[in-house]
């Protein structure tokens, strides 16, 4: 049990200390518009993307099970 304090306190303390690294993104809170909006267009792209690829095969799965489904009756 001791450990286990010891090490969440030693995981908060580093977490207190090497806050400022949150602000070495030059993109998130950048001062141009332009890059941040770049910045939020990408990342909903690439959140977008594999939603889209899942969702495809899912589709063509289910129209071509669909297809055999009724070629055999």
């Amino acid at each position: 049990m001791n450990r286990r304090y010891i090490r969440i306190v030693f995981l908060i303390l580093v977490s207190i200390l090497f806050c400022n690294s949150i602000w070495a993104c030059s993109v998130c809170f950048s001062a141009n518009e332009g890059n941040r909006e770049t910045y939020y267009i990408t990342t909903a792209f690439l959140t977008a993307m594999p939603l889209v690829f899942v969702g495809s095969f899912i589709y063509w799965y289910h129209k071509r099970l669909y297809l055999i489904v009724n070629n055999r009756n």
